[in-house]
Parts: structure tokens; C-alpha cells; sequence
């Protein structure tokens, strides 16, 4: 039972991310301004990569790629996550991210914030 289980879970996984990889495509066809068309494709391929690199051992296994995209799947992926970071703030207000969700505490002054109990509550978000 455990091992059907799994092996559902894993299909509707695989067919989660098909279905945002789909969606993603057909995303990108829409946009009109070539600037967001370009960053959102490398977000779309970070994604990608992120999905192969968790299945990369079944791919392996199964000869659908060789060792050697295998290794180059991470350099690849630390490129284009750093191309993301130069497009960060376009790509937060475009996805209409409220500034104060981003918000760490912890950040500022740990000494303060372990002070007092605090129950993971933000205050006075401000960036």
C-alpha cells in the first residue's frame, strides 16, 4: 500500500509541474513586453532546472540525460538565478509582492528581536 502510495503521489507530483511547465509556455507567449518576456523565461528555466535536478537520479537511471547535463544542471541554474537577482525588485512589483511581506526582523537586530516573544509577528515592517 505504502509503495502505491508513493507512486501515485510522485505521478501527480510529475503532473503538477508538467502542468505549471505548460502554463509557463503559454504565459510567455502572451507577454507583449520583450523585457518581461526575457526575465520571466529565466525564472520558467530556473524552475525547469529545479524539477529535473530533483529527478536527476531517475533520469540518470534511465538514460533521459547524461552524466555530464547532469553536472552542468547546478552551474547552469547559479547563472541564471543571478541573472533573476539583477531583475528582483521589476519582478516583485510585477507580481504585486507587498514590500512589508518581506519583511526580516531578525535581520536588523537579533539581540532585540529574541528580547521579548514576539510569536512570529511582524511589526513595524518597514524595508
Amino acid at each position: 500500500m505504502r509503495e502505491s502510495s508513493d507512486h501515485f503521489q510522485e505521478m501527480a507530483m510529475a503532473y503538477g509541474e508538467r502542468i505549471a511547465l505548460e502554463q509557463s509556455i503559454l504565459m510567455l507567449e502572451q507577454l507583449q513586453n520583450e523585457t518581461n518576456q526575457k526575465v520571466m523565461e529565466v525564472v520558467f528555466r530556473v524552475f525547469a532546472i529545479d524539477i529535473v535536478k530533483t529527478y536527476s537520479g531517475f533520469y540518470l537511471r534511465h538514460q533521459a540525460i547524461s552524466a555530464g547535463a547532469a553536472r552542468t544542471l547546478m552551474e547552469t541554474q547559479k547563472q541564471l538565478v543571478k541573472e533573476v537577482a539583477r531583475n528582483v525588485e521589476p519582478l516583485l512589483a510585477s507580481l504585486n509582492v507587498p514590500h512589508e511581506s518581506l519583511y526580516v526582523p531578525i535581520a536588523k537586530d537579533y539581540e532585540k528581536f529574541y528580547s521579548s516573544p514576539n510569536f512570529g509577528e511582524v511589526t513595524n515592517a518597514r524595508m
